[in-house]
């Protein structure tokens, strides 16, 4: 007997004679039968968008569509294993703000000073030591990219007409990319005490460290609040 080519149904041959016509038929309509009693229906699903899941071994569920900008998931508490979640995505900081507080230090006149950082507000991948090279912020492994980098200093102001300085280091040298005056930041004091500093982007390789050097014309002991960040902001 010949059989149908997808499912292998029972068909009869050319040569069958016609009294086995009505047995040929109804063997090929019980075949059909089972071959859909093991299907889908189509009626399962009723909407754009709707899913045909499992509840259990051989039992097809229908998971209807979620909202607009919802995401599948998997959810063993779901009758089907599966829901539309809403995407939650939640950022991940990665940077260092190394400080300096309250420290009266002797400057030499016109001598740049390369400013210690003993403490830490935060440091999440290991930018700072507070003991070991404490004046650097170096670049952790896996974090090449771009980073806002900024110093910020606050002392009491010289007499007027005099300047201080800070100057941003890269690897030992001054830094050269950008910047005022090629990575150097100048006040020049009115006699208030006010806050200055510096903040830019720049690109960074791995083992890439940066420094902040303060110089000033008086020569004067200073108590001196430094605030140095690094905030990395992506490849």
């Amino acid at each position: 007997m010949a059989t149908s080519p997808l499912y292998n149904w029972p068909e009869p041959d050319n040569t069958d004679l016609v009294k086995n016509g009505a047995l040929a038929i109804r063997t090929l309509g019980n075949a059909i039968d089972t071959t859909m009693g093991t299907m889908v229906a189509k009626t399962v699903v009723d909407a754009k968008g709707d899913l045909i899941a499992a509840s259990a071994n051989d039992t097809p569920a229908r998971l209807a569509v979620g909202a607009n900008g919802t995401v599948l998931t998997a959810d063993s508490a779901e009758a089907t294993g599966l829901k539309w979640a809403t995407v939650s995505v939640t950022p991940t900081f990665v940077g260092v703000n190394a400080t300096r507080t309250n420290t009266s230090t002797t400057v030499v006149a016109n001598t740049a000073y390369q400013v210690p950082f003993p403490a830490e507000e935060f440091d999440t991948n290991a930018f700072h030591d507070n003991s070991i090279n404490n004046s650097r912020l170096t670049i952790p492994t896996g974090y090449a990219g771009k980073y806002i980098i900024s110093g910020w200093m606050s002392n009491p102001a010289g007499s007027p007409g005099s300047y201080q300085l800070m100057r941003l280091y890269k690897n030992g040298s001054q830094y050269t990319t950008g910047g005022v005056r090629e990575g150097e930041y100048t006040r020049i004091n009115t006699g208030a005490n006010a806050p200055f500093g510096f903040s830019q982007t720049i690109t960074a390789s791995v083992g890439d460290y940066f420094e902040i050097y303060y110089q000033q014309n008086n020569g004067e002991t200073v108590n001196m609040w430094f605030n140095f960040q690094l905030t990395y902001v992506g490849a």
